[in-house]
């Protein structure tokens, strides 16, 4: 979710050229993961998706509902003072892309609703392990792609790389949900339809 201080820095000096506005967001990115992690426990989260069984779904979505719901509510007042800088930093279109990238609300809103009905619970699920090696379940799909895509912007991609990054958007969805982790291939897929978006 969170970028490196140094790549907000950067891009923030040379949209503004103010050494000043470029560590007020850093400083707010800092300020971000500090205010998500206060907020959210990624080994709770993952644990108690791996508690989830067909048999105890109704009482494990009421604790699942209960526990991270509520935290996901006080992590979205952490991106208003990072939007706000943002805003100062970034154009129009580099906001809503950079929101794209880091800000969950969507995700957030997708495992809420209903009381959590869109967590479905599987025989065998693994979310714990899943989320410990997301890394290699990406790179299995290819480096050498992901490599080449890396150095790509939105204004330099071709319709070749756009097609690339599908393959492996895939590629990396179907990893997760054979790792045991159908929920995170969903979130996935929310965010992919996402930067899609932002790049039609």
């Amino acid at each position: 979710m969170f970028q490196f201080d140094a790549v907000f820095e950067t891009l923030c000096l040379e949209k503004t050229n103010d050494s000043s506005e470029a560590q007020r967001m850093v400083e707010a990115n800092q300020d971000l993961q500090r205010c998500v992690n206060l907020h959210h426990d990624p080994q709770n989260f993952t644990n108690t998706l791996d508690a989830l069984t067909v048999e105890n779904r109704k009482a494990a979505d009421l604790r699942f509902v209960c526990s991270n719901c509520d935290q996901f509510e006080e992590i979205k007042k952490c991106y208003l003072p990072f939007t706000r800088q943002l805003e100062t930093c970034f154009n129009v279109r580099d906001v809503a892309m950079a929101k794209t990238l880091i800000m969950l609300e969507e995700e957030f809103a997708f495992i809420c609703e209903n009381d959590g009905s869109n967590v479905i619970a599987v025989e065998q699920s693994n979310y714990s392990y899943c989320a410990g090696n997301l890394k290699e379940l990406l790179q299995n799909c290819s480096l050498l792609d992901w490599a080449e895509l890396r150095s790509k912007t939105i204004n330099t991609m071709t319709d070749r790389d756009c097609s690339i990054f599908r393959q492996l958007a895939t590629c990396f969805k179907n990893n997760i949900t054979t790792c045991g982790a159908p929920l995170f291939a969903q979130l996935f897929n929310i965010r992919f339809q996402a930067i899609v978006k932002q790049t039609s």
